[in-house]
């Protein structure tokens, strides 16, 4: 379950920019672990992507549709709308979800991270 994961995207970078409540989460540790982690290719500002996309408004974004981003092909044909359950399954095995995307880095549970 996403609110299990520290890493997070949603509860990080996102609590403040979407409307999906995260009560189960722990968000500073989860904004602490983006900050340190993920903010080296991702941004949650409007139009500032990097490595990997702007994460500002993921939640209901189609997969691969960000315009001023250039996705995998194969990020772009997944169909995926982020949500919850679809962002956590990616998350955990972003590789698994969509094979040939180019973000491989893992976010690893809660429970397995200490």
């Amino acid at each position: 379950m996403l609110t299990n994961r520290i890493g997070l995207i949603a509860v990080a970078a996102l609590a403040s920019y979407s409307n999906l409540g995260h009560a189960a989460g722990d968000a500073t540790r989860g904004q602490k672990y983006f900050q340190t982690q993920c903010t080296a290719c991702h941004s949650v500002n409007t139009g500032q992507s990097g490595v990997g996309p702007s994460l500002r408004g993921v939640v209901g974004r189609k997969a691969g549709s960000l315009a001023d981003f250039a996705f995998t092909p194969a990020l772009k044909a997944a169909a995926v709308t982020w949500d919850e359950k679809s962002l956590d399954e990616f998350l955990a095995n972003p590789t698994q979800k969509v094979a040939a995307t180019s973000m491989v880095v893992a976010i690893p549970a809660a429970s397995a991270s200490g």
